[in-house]
C-alpha cells in the first residue's frame, strides 16, 4: 500500500457510465464538472483526496456502484461480490456505499459499509452512518446565510409531506422473523403519522410561530412515474422549501421510510438549526461531532414533550447561544456533512484506518 493523499483506492476497470456512486464518479470519468452545487466542488477536487491505483498499491477498494445499483442486476451483483471476495484475498477492505431507505443490516464480510439509514444498536461494527450528500441551494445564490437574531418566540419550518397514510401491521411472521423488512411501526408509531403527529404536537405549543407548507407528494411531484424529473416543479419546490427554512430559526427534521432524514443536510446548508426528532438514529462522524451541540434534540418517546423541549432549549441558549449555535451547524455542515466535507474526513479516517 502506498502512503500519504491522494489516498490510494483501486476500483475496478468497468463503463465510467454505468450508474457510478458518487465518490468514484469523477475519477472513472474524467470530469470535474458534473453534479451541481455542493456535490460538484467535490467532482472538482476529487483528485486532490482519491487517486486510482492497482490492488496492490491500495488503502481500500472501492465498489463504484451503490449497493441497490450493484443488486439490481444479478450479474453486476455477482461481479460486486466477486470484487469484494478478491480484494479480501488480496487483504484489502471494500468500500460500500449504501445510500437507501433499508435498514436491513449488510452483511457482507471485509468490507466497509456506509449508509445513510441505521437503526441504533441493530448494525455491525463495519456499517457507518454517512450523510445524504446534498446539493445546496448554489442555483439561488445561497452558500450559507446569515444568522438570524435571537427572538424570545421561537420561529419553525417544516416544509414536505406528513405520510398520514396508514400502514398494515406486520403478520407473527414478519414480526418474528422479518423485522427489518417492515420498518414502518418504528417510523410510524402514531396515527395518523409521525409527522403529522409531530406537526399537531408544534402547532398546539404556545410560544411557537409554527411555518407549514404541506405537499401531497414526494418533491412535491417533481418525480415522474418514470423516475424522470420535471425541472421546473423541482425549481419552484426547492424554492419553496428554501425560502421555508430562510424564514424559520429551527427546521422539524425527522425520519421518512428510510430511518434518516434528507432535510437534516439541507437544513445544516444554510446554518438553520434542525429541530430533530431522534428515532434511535446513527449521524456521521458520532465521534468527530458532538451532534447534542449542534442539534436541538428530543427523543422519539419524547415527542409528546416535542414543543416544550424546544422553547426550553431556545430560551437557555439566549441570544449569544443562539448565535453559535446556528454558525456551529453552518461549521459541521462545511467540515463534516457537505460532499467535499464528508469525502475529506473519510480519506483522513481510511488513510489512519480508523473505520
Amino acid at each position: 500500500m502506498e502512503d500519504g493523499f491522494p489516498l490510494p483506492i483501486h476500483v475496478p476497470e468497468i463503463d465510467a457510465g454505468d450508474g457510478l456512486c458518487t465518490m468514484v464518479q469523477p475519477l472513472l470519468d474524467g470530469s470535474g464538472n458534473g453534479g451541481a452545487g455542493a456535490v460538484r466542488d467535490y467532482f472538482q477536487r476529487a483528485g486532490r483526496l482519491f487517486r486510482l491505483v492497482t490492488i496492490d498499491r491500495a488503502a481500500v477498494a472501492v465498489l463504484p456502484w451503490n449497493w441497490e445499483t450493484a443488486c439490481s442486476d444479478p450479474a453486476r451483483r455477482r461481479f460486486a461480490l466477486q470484487f469484494v471476495r478478491t480484494n479480501a484475498a488480496a487483504g484489502v477492505r471494500t468500500l460500500v456505499f449504501h445510500p437507501h431507505d433499508s435498514e436491513a443490516p449488510l452483511r457482507i464480510p471485509h468490507t466497509i459499509v456506509l449508509r445513510t439509514s441505521l437503526v441504533r444498536g441493530r448494525h455491525g461494527r463495519h456499517e457507518h452512518a454517512m450523510p445524504w450528500l446534498a446539493e445546496g441551494f448554489a442555483e439561488f445564490g445561497v452558500a450559507g446565510q446569515e444568522p438570524r437574531p435571537f427572538q424570545p418566540v421561537p420561529t419553525v419550518g417544516f416544509c414536505g409531506t406528513l405520510q398520514r397514510q396508514h400502514y398494515r401491521q406486520p403478520t407473527l411472521f414478519r414480526r418474528l422473523f422479518r423485522r427489518h423488512k417492515n420498518q414502518y411501526p418504528l417510523a410510524y408509531p402514531h396515527a395518523p403519522g409521525l409527522r403529522a403527529h409531530a406537526v399537531e404536537i408544534l402547532r398546539a405549543t404556545p410560544g411557537i410561530e409554527f411555518r407549514f407548507v404541506e405537499r401531497e407528494q414526494f418533491m412535491g411531484g417533481a418525480v415522474r412515474a418514470d423516475g424522470t424529473l420535471d425541472e421546473e416543479i423541482l425549481a419552484r419546490t426547492r424554492r419553496e422549501f428554501l425560502d421555508n427554512l430562510l424564514e424559520s430559526d429551527y427546521a422539524l427534521c425527522m425520519r421518512g421510510a428510510g430511518n434518516f432524514s434528507i432535510r437534516f443536510s439541507e437544513i445544516l446548508a444554510v446554518g438553520r438549526v434542525p429541530l430533530f426528532v431522534d428515532s434511535s438514529c446513527v449521524l456521521p462522524w458520532p465521534d468527530l461531532v458532538d451532534w447534542r451541540d449542534v442539534l436541538t434534540m428530543v427523543d422519539i418517546r419524547d415527542l409528546a414533550s416535542l414543543g416544550t423541549r424546544l422553547l426550553e432549549e431556545h430560551l437557555e441558549l439566549g441570544p449569544e447561544g443562539f448565535l453559535r449555535r446556528q454558525r456551529r451547524c453552518r461549521e459541521v455542515f462545511d467540515r463534516y456533512v457537505s460532499p467535499i466535507g464528508f469525502f475529506s474526513t473519510l480519506s483522513e479516517r481510511l488513510a489512519a484506518n480508523a473505520l
